[in-house]
């Protein structure tokens, strides 16, 4: 089945697709059935484009995805060498005020220690001037007849360890006159040293 415009008309047989009727037309329509020719073919540029806009379209958002990703990775970066130089500075601070305090630890116990031995420097002086003291009373008790001589050599010791180290501390003094092999014999003395007063005080007997 065919139908046919006009005579002198130079319209193109076409072909429908969807009843196969043939007819001369240059209506884009079939005239028997209605339907469609063909669709419109796509200029090159059209494809290029239709093809080429999803390509950009992908690209643009591979790139502002690989620039969050450098973004974060920058950030990320960037916070640790925060908290790196963070944790520096703190291990230093904390080093520094270690050192400090070590410091004045060491000042302290080189001033305790000096303090001890400044005390047993003035407690030995002051044993020796008690022993001296002691040694010269003796003598003149002898002199006088109360005591029988000679006095050979005093020796002052603490009492008790405690008077060993006490400010204030009783010593034992013994006024010798004779030496029988080491063992010293004489007369007694008590005393009493004032370290921090630079005194002693003393009497005979025990």
């Amino acid at each position: 089945m065919s139908s046919a415009e006009p005579s002198g008309s130079e319209a193109p047989i076409r072909v429908c697709r969807k009843c196969s009727t043939q007819a001369q037309t240059s209506g884009e329509f079939c005239p028997h059935c209605g339907a469609r020719y063909g669709k419109k073919k796509r200029s090159k540029r059209t494809r290029a484009l239709m093809i080429g806009v999803p390509l950009v379209v992908v690209l643009i958002a591979a790139g502002v995805v690989t620039a969050a990703v450098v973004h974060h990775n920058n950030q990320v970066a960037a916070q640790r060498k925060a908290a790196t130089a963070k944790a520096h500075r703190a291990a230093l601070a904390a080093a520094v005020r270690q050192a400090a305090q070590q410091a004045v630890l060491t000042q302290k116990r080189a001033a305790a220690k000096l303090q001890r031995d400044l005390s047993t420097i003035e407690r030995q002086t002051l044993v020796t001037g008690l022993q001296g003291a002691v040694k010269k009373d003796a003598e003149k008790d002898v002199s006088n007849g109360v005591l029988t001589g000679p006095i050979t050599t005093v020796q002052c010791q603490p009492a008790s360890a405690l008077d060993a180290t006490s400010p204030i501390a009783n010593y034992s003094c013994l006024a010798a006159t004779s030496d029988t092999n080491g063992v010293l014999s004489g007369y007694r003395f008590s005393a009493t040293i004032n370290v921090p007063a630079s005194s002693y005080t003393w009497r005979l007997g025990g």
